[in-house]
């Protein structure tokens, strides 16, 4: 993954670093103006019906987590209704993980999730 295509706010702040470019009025001025309206747009991003789904159950994941010493996502994805497969329950416990809300601990071949 560490060839990942760059993407096109990447391209364009790296242009507008060269000498070559800012040289040229038009060029400076078409790039600046994509980048703000690149800007833009990120900034309007709304999360998805799914995001939104999941922000929600990875609340209920909290709720059942309270006063639980370790928890497996099988144990999550069966007391959480909504979290329908493992899968979910791994994928939601990650992101909080992520968060910094969740922490996940392996112990033989289980893995266990604990707040953090």
């Amino acid at each position: 993954m560490a060839d990942r295509k760059p993407t096109k706010k990447e391209v364009i702040t790296k242009m507008l670093s060269d000498e070559r470019i800012n040289s040229v009025k038009e060029y400076k001025e078409l790039l600046e103006k994509e980048l703000a309206s690149l800007n833009k747009k990120a900034e309007n991003k709304k999360p998805t019906k799914t995001q939104e789904e999941n922000k929600k159950l990875a609340e209920a994941v909290l709720e059942v987590m309270v006063g639980v010493e370790k928890i497996t996502a099988t144990e999550i994805m069966e007391k959480v209704e909504g979290i329908g497969s493992n899968q979910k329950a791994t994928a939601i416990l990650k992101t909080l993980k992520e968060e910094g809300k969740v922490e996940r601990l392996t112990e033989g071949k289980k893995t266990y999730f604990k707040l953090a």
